[in-house]
């Protein structure tokens, strides 16, 4: 690589006659091949994303429970609110995480413990860990799962609590009987660059829906952990686990092998269950994406991904789109008892192309 370094003309020094157009002990540009101390940066040209998110919940119908003096927040219309959620921003990347709390414990009439608190709890530690949300996920499903065994508290309602070295936690319920919690939450955590690039990791069936700009079909980003999934109901199976009924498996929790029947085959929390696991499912893709769809399975389970798509499509702004996927699985679940329901969308545009350094080399 040719550079010009700067020099003083001095007879004195350089032993050379004065340049025959640049008076003596004026400056001139002397040409020298040399490496650069610093190596230029080649640079190309990439999209850049600004994102707008739109969020509908409904508590559904499913969850009723008498409201008292002592029932918490989520209780209060009569409907327990088992779902959770958070939107934060870092570096310029936009993180979702999602959590579907169940298994809470009727502590004492109109107070449930478990399924709520879980769901927050593991929130709390996404927050804390949101530099590790994209390249680190694991790391953050542990103390997610660490954060719903630690901050979940049974004793503040009874005094008939016991913790086994194993996690599990046997409470004394409302009615007078002793039961080992199987509380815990489904979690998905979805990042998206300003590039576009987006990334998933989750575990239970609270999914993510890439809706493509174009022509191209919509997609899951990967397969719920339930029964319904046969590769994660075999190797719950293979586990010990038993098949009951068409969507649901028994499996074993506590100290005394106490029987409980399930849909999920991954999940924080469980605790004393050495069956089940909160190890996250990751996928990645790269830009070209118009909206992206965050639900939980009361959202899922009443409207298809090709119902999701095209309300994508239809309506250009996210809390519109977000209120009419909420809207059509309210409206298909009819009169049936409707879960806890709720979606984040996430809806990408494009700005203009600005340079972005690929890689930094030298030329000699």
């Amino acid at each position: 690589m040719i550079r010009f370094s700067r020099a003083t003309v001095d007879r004195r020094v350089a032993n050379e006659p004065p340049h025959p157009h640049v008076a003596t002990g004026k400056l001139i540009f002397r040409r020298v091949a040399t490496t650069p101390p610093n190596p230029p940066l080649y640079m190309t040209t990439a999209t850049v994303y600004t994102f707008s998110t739109g969020v509908a919940s409904d508590a559904g119908t499913r969850y009723r429970q008498p409201v008292t003096e002592k029932t918490q927040s989520h209780a209060l219309t009569g409907v327990r609110m088992e779902d959770s959620h958070v939107i934060l921003k870092y570096r310029n990347n936009i993180i979702v995480a999602l959590a579907d709390g169940h298994g809470s414990v009727e502590m004492e009439r109109g107070v449930h413990v478990g399924g709520r608190e879980a769901a927050d709890s593991a929130l709390a530690a996404v927050q804390t860990h949101a530099r590790k949300c994209v390249c680190h996920a694991k790391d953050v499903f542990d103390a997610a799962h660490e954060a719903v065994r630690i901050q979940v508290d049974f004793a503040r309602h009874t005094e008939a609590v016991t913790t086994e070295a194993d996690g599990a936690i046997t409470v004394r319920k409302a009615n007078g009987t002793l039961e080992t919690a199987a509380h815990g939450t489904t979690l998905c955590i979805m990042s998206v660059s300003p590039t576009g690039d987006g990334h998933v990791a989750y575990v239970g069936d609270t999914m993510c829906v890439v809706v493509p700009d174009g022509e191209t079909s919509a997609f899951f980003a990967g397969a719920p952990h339930t029964v319904a999934n046969k590769e994660e109901a075999s190797r719950m199976i293979a586990a010990g686990a038993k098949k009951w009924r068409a969507r649901h498996l028994q499996m074993k929790i506590g100290p005394k092998n106490d029987e409980y029947v399930v849909q999920l085959t991954r999940s924080l929390g469980h605790f004393g269950n050495r069956i089940m696991t909160h190890e996250p499912t990751e996928l990645r893709w790269k830009a070209g994406w118009k909206a992206i769809v965050v639900a939980t399975d009361g959202i899922w389970d009443h409207v298809s991904i090709d119902r999701c798509a095209s309300i994508c499509k239809w309506h250009p702004d996210a809390q519109m789109c977000a209120n009419a996927i909420l809207a059509e699985a309210v409206r298909s679940a009819a009169n049936k008892p409707r879960d806890n329901a709720t979606v984040v969308v996430v809806m990408a545009t494009p700005q203009a192309p600005v340079a972005d350094e690929v890689c930094r080399c030298s030329v000699s």
